[in-house]
C-alpha cells in the first residue's frame, strides 16, 4: 500500500489544500492514501454532527452537507483525474486502496436515515413554498438518491445492496484499467504513402517521429 508519513500528508500534501485551484503539478501517488483517509475522517465527523442537528431546514442540514461534498470533491476529484490521464501502477494502487472507503461513506451519506427524514420533512412541509426552485431541485435530488441507495433497506437487505455496489466500483475500475492498458498498446503502422492522403505534413512527420 502506497502511503506517506502522516506529517507530510496533514501538511504538505497538495491533496488536503483547502483553496484554490488544484496542484496536479504536485501530486503524487504517495498522496492518495494519507489524504483521502484524512478527508474521510473529517467528513465522517461533519456527518455525525449534521445528523444530530439535522432538521427540515437548508441552513441546519442542506447547507452543511453541500460542505462536506466540496471538501470531498476538492480531495477525491484530482485523484479521480489522475487516475484517467497519468495512470500508474503505484497511482493504481493508492486509488484501489482508498476506493472501498470511499464507496462506503458515499453509501453512509445517502443512506443517513436522520438526513433523509429532514429533506423529507422539508419537502413536505411549509419550508417548502420559501425555497427558490433551485434549492427544491437539489433537495428531490438528494430524495431520489438517497432512495436510490437504498436508504429504505434495513439489515441483510441493506449489507448485500451495499456488498453489490462495492462489486460494481471493483469492477468499474477495473474494467477502466483495462481500457487504459489496451489505448497504450495500441499502435497502428503505416508503410504506404496512400495510406496517409489526406493528412496535413505537421501529423505526417509526428506520427513519423512517434515511429522511430
Amino acid at each position: 500500500m502506497v502511503e506517506a508519513p502522516l506529517e507530510s500528508a496533514q501538511s504538505e500534501n497538495p491533496l488536503l489544500i483547502g483553496a484554490g485551484l488544484p496542484r496536479s503539478d504536485r501530486i503524487e501517488p504517495e498522496h492518495v492514501v494519507p489524504a483521502v483517509r484524512k478527508m474521510l475522517r473529517d467528513a465522517e465527523q461533519r456527518l455525525a454532527q449534521i445528523e444530530q442537528t439535522a432538521e427540515p431546514s437548508w441552513e441546519r442540514t442542506v447547507a452543511p452537507l453541500q460542505e462536506v461534498g466540496r471538501a470531498f470533491e476538492r480531495t477525491w476529484q484530482p485523484v479521480q483525474h489522475l487516475f484517467g490521464v497519468k495512470n500508474s501502477a503505484a497511482l493504481r494502487e493508492a486509488y484501489e486502496t482508498v476506493l472501498p472507503e470511499v464507496v462506503r461513506f458515499g453509501l453512509r451519506v445517502r443512506q443517513s436515515r436522520p438526513i433523509y427524514e429532514a429533506l423529507r420533512k422539508m419537502r413536505d412541509g411549509e419550508v417548502w413554498d420559501e425555497l427558490v426552485p433551485t434549492r427544491r431541485r437539489i433537495v428531490e435530488r438528494r430524495l431520489l438518491a438517497a432512495e436510490l441507495s437504498g436508504v429504505g433497506l434495513d439489515g441483510p437487505e441493506r449489507k448485500r445492496f451495499n456488498a453489490i455496489q462495492q462489486e460494481l466500483s471493483q469492477l468499474s475500475t477495473t474494467f477502466a484499467n483495462q481500457v487504459l492498458d489496451a489505448t497504450k498498446a495500441f499502435e497502428l503502422v503505416l508503410t504506404e504513402r496512400s495510406d496517409v492522403e489526406g493528412l496535413p505534413e505537421s501529423l505526417r512527420r509526428l506520427a513519423a517521429d512517434s515511429y522511430n
